[in-house]
């Protein structure tokens, strides 16, 4: 890691330039640390492997034949319709795994796909009744998992950490 000038760190991941970031002691540790298992990248990875793992045992539990992928794409459908490849870029999932999930979704009876009234090489994902029913049907039970994911931790605490990862992901953006 290289110090600029301006107090900041010149971070380089695998050879990729990051950018300046402040130069703190913390800041630091979570970018430069040789071991893994302290860094933002492992914690980020294995919260979310841990958390994806609890919302398919959750679903699974509560009686559902549902992916946590499936649970997220029923939230990402509004009730007129979305342009697929709309959906691949709001998904942030590339084209092909996005088109198999909606195929299994489809398979399902959760959404159906139409032709774009103007273009026809666009196509519009719809979510069915089924689909609306079960992602009501499912919100409880994703609440229960969250619930139990952020059990003991301060609401603030739970605030702070969503608005770093949002901020994470603009920086990647």
């Amino acid at each position: 890691m290289a110090i600029s000038q301006g107090g900041g760190a010149i971070v380089r991941l695998s050879g990729i330039e990051t950018g300046n970031l402040p130069s703190t002691r913390s800041h630091e540790k979570a970018l430069s640390s040789n071991i893994i298992e302290d860094t933002i990248g492992f914690a980020l990875h294995h919260a979310s492997y841990l958390f994806k793992g609890a919302m398919k045992q959750a679903f699974g539990g509560a009686g559902f034949d549902v992916t946590p992928e499936e649970f997220v794409m029923l939230f990402m459908l509004p009730a007129k319709g979305i342009n697929q490849g709309e959906l691949v870029r709001k998904s942030l999932k590339d084209k092909t795994n996005v088109t198999r999930l909606l195929t299994r979704m489809e398979a399902k009876g959760l959404l159906k796909r139409t032709q774009h009234e103007t273009s026809g090489r666009q196509q519009v994902v719809l979510i069915t009744k089924a689909g609306d029913q079960l992602r009501s049907r499912l919100m409880p039970v994703a609440q229960q998992a969250i619930a139990a994911a952020t059990r003991g931790i301060d609401g603030r605490d739970i605030e702070t950490a969503r608005k770093v990862l949002e901020d994470i992901a603009d920086n990647l953006h």
